[in-house]
């Protein structure tokens, strides 16, 4: 599953390849104990097992966010071990006002990705395989959000994080105290661009 990385207004990049820490060593994931799993090519210790600890707090200070209605994309790859709730999956911004987030619903087999303005959701059909999840946004406030490079839900008119605080969490609400996170991911790769 060889997919290609684009460059090109890429400011932050989490191999999560034997360590949490970003690929130009400047931010990582605190509070944290690397836990490595294969990858999607199936590389030893190649990604990150995100465990349901309700007690880890997971999270980073990552610079260069993109926020308000500046164009924005994240991409990541996602694989679930959780099978009866919803798992946060990546979140970064204010706690109560102005937030960006992925997440997945075990209930209804959802991938979805959202604001404190709205959220986008799809159904992904393998969830316990690698899954290839981008979510963009433009500067006219169109957002999208693509599974495995097939556009699968959109919307007009949004707002998505007006809040320029680079906090950022794995496996945790922005609100600090639900939706735990169970499951693996791989290549997080933050764009000040929409792809």
């Amino acid at each position: 599953m060889r997919a290609q990385k684009p460059t090109s207004g890429l400011v932050n990049f989490f191999t999560f390849d034997n360590t949490l820490a970003n690929t130009a060593n400047t931010d990582t994931i605190l509070n944290r104990t690397y836990n490595g799993e294969l990858d999607k090519c199936g590389n030893a210790n190649g990604a990150h097992n995100v465990s349901n600890l309700s007690s880890s707090t997971r999270y980073a200070q990552i610079d260069y966010l993109s926020y308000g209605n500046a164009a924005k994309s994240i991409s990541l790859w996602f694989k679930s071990d959780n099978t009866t709730s919803i798992s946060n999956i990546f979140n970064y911004g204010n706690a109560i006002s102005g937030y960006n987030y992925f997440f997945y619903d075990a209930a209804t087999n959802e991938i979805g990705y959202g604001s404190s303005f709205g959220e986008l959701r799809a159904v992904v059909l393998n969830p316990e395989k690698w899954t290839h999840i981008v979510a963009t946004l433009t500067t006219n406030g169109i957002s999208n959000l693509y599974i495995n490079s097939v556009s699968v839900a959109s919307s007009q008119n949004r707002t998505f994080s007006t809040v320029p605080q680079n906090f950022t969490r794995l496996g945790r609400s922005r609100f600090g105290g639900v939706y735990y996170g169970a499951y693996y991911i791989d290549n997080l790769m933050l764009y000040n661009i929409e792809l």
